[in-house]
């Protein structure tokens, strides 16, 4: 490989050459294309194709997606290409020809969706078993409050504070001072359940909170913190097979289908910034111009290339605006180019 040295160009080419000559400068090795603004030329507003930029960012998506799912290089071969791959100018051809991404791309957004939809639901079970852990003792229904007909049973916690082994006790304590009959069920030095009657249970959670006690936050089941972890076991399980199973379906897909898709999104790239310089190019009524980096060992070759378009073009070097500095490129020996990731 070896870096080609780039000259900055200036074309003007006749309206309806535009997307013609815009293809054969992309071929050539012209890059950065740059409408030129210069109010002498009267603007004719033209808008960009909205389905390339549909279809781009569709089949963008599932390059990004699939990609995850691929077999990654290793090794030396890791080192040197990164995520560059090589492509032949017949592979580019033929499947732009004959691969159909829209089918592709569907199954890749209905598996994104499966997983995210499954790993929301794995990411919650997992929270709500880190709250009933350390409740895992208690031998009643997970339920706050738990009421009968005279009293109410709340679930409290400190956090955020120095432990204090005898907090219970200044609870129980303070309760008495009140004249508030409680009984109190100590699940660590932290955690306690706290009966009251349910007429002073208001008074009793101020008078808690005043310790540093908030009541605790449980999603309502039927059973006790230990048999409701084990439930959530199972369903997490499970829950572990599916994604597995969706992620081996992704996997597939991109085995299969992941080459042909960056090419495509390629392909179209370069459509799409064609037709965003033709657009945005500076025109008068007849004429578009617009700036571009080419490889200066190609400057000859461009200009043959562009006679058997059209002989309506002007094409001179121009110099890089301040600052400007060039794009780095990068030339391949033997039959193949690269394209990226």
């Amino acid at each position: 490989m070896a870096l080609l040295e780039m000259t900055k160009i200036r074309l003007a080419v006749y309206g309806a050459d535009t997307a013609e000559i815009l293809e054969t400068l992309q071929r050539v090795g012209a890059v950065e294309f740059t409408p030129v603004a210069d109010r002498r030329l009267r603007s004719k507003e033209q808008t960009p194709s909205p389905d390339i930029h549909r279809q781009s960012a569709r089949v963008d998506f599932a390059v990004d997606f699939l990609s995850e799912f691929a077999e990654k290089k290793k090794g030396l071969k890791a080192m040197v290409e990164g995520e560059a791959e090589s492509v032949t100018a017949e592979e580019i051809e033929y499947v732009v020809r004959n691969f159909y991404a829209d089918e592709v791309v569907e199954k890749a957004q209905n598996l994104q969706k499966e997983l995210n939809d499954l790993r929301k639901k794995e990411k919650e079970l997992r929270k709500e078993r880190e709250r009933l852990l350390p409740w895992k003792g208690v031998p009643l229904p997970v339920r706050d409050p738990i009421k009968t007909e005279r009293t109410e049973t709340f679930w409290l916690a400190r956090s955020g504070q120095i432990r204090e082994t005898k907090a219970h006790k200044s609870l129980h304590d303070r309760l008495k001072e009140k004249d508030i009959v409680s009984a109190i069920m100590v699940v660590d030095d932290d955690r306690v359940l706290l009966t009251v009657e349910a007429t002073r249970s208001a008074e009793s959670l101020r008078a808690a909170k005043s310790l540093g006690y908030e009541r605790v936050s449980l999603q309502a089941r039927r059973g006790t913190p230990e048999e409701e972890l084990e439930r959530i076991s199972r369903r997490l399980r499970k829950l572990a097979g599916l994604i597995a199973e969706k992620e081996r379906l992704a996997e597939a897909l991109a085995r299969e289908h992941l080459r042909a898709l960056k090419i495509t999104a390629d392909h179209l790239l370069w459509q799409k910034e064609r037709s965003d310089a033709a657009a945005a190019a500076g025109k008068t009524a007849t004429c578009a111009v617009f700036d571009a980096w080419c490889p200066k060992s190609a400057l000859n070759r461009l200009r043959e290339e562009l006679k058997k378009v059209s002989e309506r073009f002007s094409l001179v070097e121009t110099e890089p605006a301040r600052g400007e500095t060039p794009p780095v490129e990068i030339a391949n020996r033997g039959p193949v180019r690269p394209f990226e990731a």
